[in-house]
């Protein structure tokens, strides 16, 4: 029987050896987005700085592509290397988290963290049904909810491939 990954289970392979080093102690870490390698279905993240507060956070200063299942780094470019297309802005953003919602940030974080595992199942399927392209909406919803708003578009950009997908299917 396959035993399938956990949102803990991904977001450790981050630290593991060999993929640690590369995110540095301090460093804020973007959400997951799904996109493929290859055959491969690959999580991708945006390292970026918070301020000690968490009110304030910069444009992301590197992506990091992973492979969970294997525990393999497919990829990484600082902004320097390798720069987005997006031009969200320099210095420090805003965050856009209304003071006093600590409820409703839990609830969606939980609920992208829930429709994210489904999704990668589903990712890149030739066709899909009903349910599941309620799901692509519920979890298009979750993570503009659940992501910093200026991140999104860095986000969008780095699994490029899943969401031009989604958009077809959808």
């Amino acid at each position: 029987m396959e035993t399938r990954l956990t949102y803990d289970q991904l977001w450790k392979t981050l630290f593991l050896e060999g993929i640690e080093e590369y995110v540095p102690d301090g460093v804020s870490i973007s959400h997951p987005v799904v996109d493929r390698h290859g055959r491969e279905i690959v999580d991708c993240f945006l390292l970026y700085s918070a301020s000690s507060d968490g009110r304030r956070y910069t444009a992301p200063a590197a992506r990091i592509v992973i492979q969970p299942e294997t525990g393999r780094l497919i990829r990484y470019k600082t902004v320097e290397e390798e720069p987005f297309a997006v031009r969200a802005g320099k210095g420090y953003f805003s965050d856009d988290i209304p003071a006093g919602s600590n409820a409703d940030i839990r609830a969606a974080e939980l609920e992208y963290q829930d429709t994210y595992m489904k999704i990668r199942t589903i990712a890149f399927q030739n066709a899909v049904s009903a349910d599941e392209k309620e799901l692509l909406v519920r979890y298009l919803k979750a993570l503009k909810k659940a992501e910093r708003a200026a991140l999104q578009p860095y986000l969008f950009e780095l699994g490029e491939h899943f969401f031009r997908w989604l958009k077809e299917v959808l």
